[in-house]
């Protein structure tokens, strides 16, 4: 789902969304994993 699942899912529905903010979230909580796929 990375890197930029939130990009993606912008433009799903709010569900799908929620999920991204999530990702978004723990991706800049574990910056790590921004350079992982």
């Amino acid at each position: 789902m990375f890197p930029f699942p939130w990009a993606v899912n912008y433009r799903m529905d709010k569900s799908t969304y929620q999920i991204g903010e999530v990702c978004q979230i723990f991706a800049e909580a574990n910056p790590e994993l921004r350079g992982k796929n």
